[in-house]
């Protein structure tokens, strides 16, 4: 479970029983404004809300947790769930190269790990994005 604008997963049990507190750590984290408010203020009726520290929480394979914050680069958690200990296995940026052989991120929506292969969805873009997803 994630609450919008705190940097934590909280990890229960079937019998919902806390387990454990996944909290992020690094500078974009500490420097995270947690209200949504536009330069000069909230127009209008506008109520200033609060931002998402985290836009994705997905378990692939009942293996792997990824899970992606939108402070700073767009990055993507990867965390190893074998041996019941919830260690981040890695951190990616997915990125692709576009005509003009710039690299850009893609904004995922959705994960599908087969064989050994990540592959990447995203709501912005027409193409589904291989990667290769070695953990070793």
């Amino acid at each position: 479970m994630a609450y919008l604008g705190l940097p934590y997963i909280f990890v229960y049990d079937d019998q919902f029983k806390h387990l454990r507190t996944i909290r992020f750590e690094g500078s974009d984290v500490r420097n995270f404004s947690p209200i949504a408010v536009p330069p000069g203020g909230a127009p209008g009726d506008m109520e200033p809300g609060t931002v998402s520290s985290m836009n994705t929480i997905k378990f692939i394979n009942s293996r792997y947790l990824i899970v992606g914050e939108t402070m700073g680069d767009d990055s993507y958690y990867v965390f190893d769930l074998s041996e019941n200990n919830y260690k981040i296995a890695r951190k990616i940026i997915f990125q692709i190269i576009d005509d003009t052989g710039e690299r850009k991120n893609i904004y995922p929506a959705d994960f599908l790990l087969h064989g050994d292969y990540l592959y990447v969805s995203s709501q912005w873009q027409e193409y589904v994005y291989g990667y290769e997803f070695s953990l070793d």
